[in-house]
C-alpha cells in the first residue's frame, strides 16, 4: 500500500509489526523483543489492529498505534485500546481466553493455554505446513525527496499567509523572524513524534517555544500546531480557517506562520504548521 499511498489501520499495523521484526532480527542488542499484531477494539475505531512488543529480558509490554505513532505501556490507563481479541506472531495465532480482555488486566504469558489458545496447528499429520508469503524478498522504496520538501514548505507557508489575508480583508502583517524561531521547535516535535509517546526522549507536550523578550514583554502570544501527512492544500487551509485565528479584531495584531515538511522513503511526508497571533499588551500609564 506504500506505492498507492493509501491504507487503513490494518495495513499500517502489519507494516509496523514487520518493521519491528526486522529490527529485532538485524539489531537484537538494541531491539530484542517479541512482536505481535493485535486485533482488538477501541471506542473511536471499533475493531482495529495495533502492534504489541514484549521485551525479551523484562517481559514488559508496550502497545503501538501504527496510525498515530503513539506507544503506551501496558499499565497506561490512557491507552485507547480497550479489548484484545487475539494476537498474531510470525508463526502462530493466539486467541484471548481470559474473562477480562482489557489490556491493563491481561496476563501475556502465551505459554499458558488457559489464557491464550493457539489457533494455528503447527502440523497436519506428519507434515509441516509452511507459511507462505507473496511479498518480494527485497522491497524497493523511493528515496526521501528533500528538494520537494523545501519547495513545499515555501508554497504552503505562502498559501496560508495569502488565505489569512483574504479572510481578514484588511492589511495583515506576518513576522518572519518569529516564524523562523518557531521552525526550530517543529523539528523537535517531529523527533518526539517519531519516537512515540512515553519513550526516553523529550516529550512533545513539554517542548517550549522560546521567543525573544522584546516580543513576549510587549505582546500577548497565542498559537498552536497542526500536524498531518500529505494532503491537498485546500483541505489544509480549511483546517487553518476552522481555528478562527484570523478573526482577531485588534487593529495592531500581527501573525506568524512556520511550516516544516519532513520527507521519508516511499513518498511519505510529515507536515507541521505552527500559527500564532501577537497582540500588543496594554501599557500602564
Amino acid at each position: 500500500f506504500l506505492n498507492i499511498m493509501a491504507g487503513g489501520r490494518k495495513e499500517h499495523a502489519v507494516l509496523l509489526s514487520n518493521f519491528f521484526l526486522f529490527l529485532s532480527k538485524k539489531r537484537p542488542a538494541d531491539f530484542a523483543a517479541d512482536t505481535f499484531l493485535v486485533v482488538g477494539f477501541t471506542i473511536s475505531a471499533g475493531t482495529t489492529a495495533w502492534v504489541m512488543r514484549q521485551c525479551k529480558s523484562t517481559r514488559n509490554v508496550v502497545f503501538w498505534d501504527a496510525t498515530t505513532g503513539c506507544s503506551y505501556p501496558q499499565h497506561d490507563e490512557s491507552c485507547p485500546l480497550q479489548k484484545i481479541k487475539y494476537l498474531v506472531s510470525n508463526d502462530n495465532i493466539f486467541g484471548n481466553a481470559q474473562f477480562d480482555r482489557k489490556p491493563i488486566l491481561l496476563d501475556f504469558d502465551l505459554t499458558n493455554q488457559r489464557k491464550w489458545a493457539p489457533l494455528q496447528l503447527q502440523k497436519v499429520g506428519d507434515c509441516d505446513v509452511p507459511i507462505m508469503t507473496v511479498q518480494d524478498d527485497i522491497l524497493h522504496y523511493t528515496l526521501p525527496d528533500n528538494h520537494y520538501a523545501r519547495g513545499a514548505q515555501k508554497e504552503i507557508c505562502e498559501s496560508i499567509q495569502n488565505a489569512i489575508r483574504g479572510w481578514r480583508r484588511t492589511a495583515t502583517t506576518f513576522r518572519s523572524d518569529v516564524g523562523a524561531k518557531i521552525a526550530d521547535t517543529l523539528e523537535k516535535l517531529e523527533q518526539a513524534k517519531k519516537c512515540g509517546r512515553g519513550q526516553p526522549i523529550p516529550t512533545s507536550s513539554k517542548l517550549e517555544i522560546t521567543l525573544p523578550e522584546s516580543i513576549t514583554n510587549t505582546r500577548t502570544v497565542f498559537g498552536f500546531t497542526l500536524h498531518t501527512g500529505a494532503e491537498a492544500t485546500e483541505k489544509l487551509l480549511s483546517r487553518v480557517k476552522a481555528t478562527e485565528i484570523h478573526r482577531n479584531k485588534n487593529p495592531r495584531v500581527e501573525f506568524a506562520v512556520a511550516v516544516r515538511v519532513f520527507s521519508y522513503p516511499g513518498g511519505v511526508v510529515s507536515l507541521w504548521v505552527f500559527l500564532c497571533s501577537l497582540v500588543p499588551k496594554i501599557q500602564d500609564s
